[in-house]
């Protein structure tokens, strides 16, 4: 029971030297800030919360691209996932072609070219199923590398086996 008293008290004399080297480096300022954020979304009511109300800005960040869906994970971004193939936003911000293009796909397809179609794809989406699982060759250098170590141990083994003893 004493021991456990002392390391009680060995360890209340290091947290009062550690905040007196705390109020020494910062010169006396203070650690908390005395100003609080607002956390509701009521900017118009008059409440005690203090703080200005300051939206997240999806918008913003997104430009004037159109939100078309959920997404991924609800959030308003563009991924391109096999598990998830609509993203929330558009890949493209609309330009004036675009905005042509999308007044006329409101009518008969068949009257639209196979070029305004894939304009249309082209501006929604990043790359089709087949560009995004196209092989890439990337087994080509894994199994060279794998070559390469399996021939670097031969060569050690027959040369252990040869002068090695």
């Amino acid at each position: 029971m004493a021991s456990h008293l002392r390391s009680c008290k060995v360890f209340s004399q290091l947290a009062k030297q550690q905040a007196a080297r705390a109020i020494l480096i910062n010169r006396g300022r203070l650690f908390l800030s005395t100003s609080s954020v607002k956390r509701s979304g009521y900017a118009d009511k008059d409440d005690a919360h203090g703080g200005d109300y300051q939206p997240l800005p999806i918008k913003v960040e997104i430009g004037n691209r159109e939100v078309v869906g959920y997404g991924m994970n609800g959030e308003e971004t563009y991924i391109d996932h096999y598990a998830a193939p609509f993203p929330a936003i558009r890949f493209k911000e609309d330009t004036p072609e675009i905005a042509k293009l999308r007044e006329k796909e409101k009518g008969d397809w068949k009257k639209m070219t196979t070029h305004e179609k894939k304009e249309l794809y082209r501006a929604a989406f990043c790359q089709t199923f087949a560009e995004a699982y196209a092989p890439t060759g990337e087994w080509k250098a894994i199994l060279g590398l794998t070559l390469i170590c399996i021939s670097t141990g031969l060569w050690g083994f027959i040369w252990l086996t040869t002068y090695g003893k």
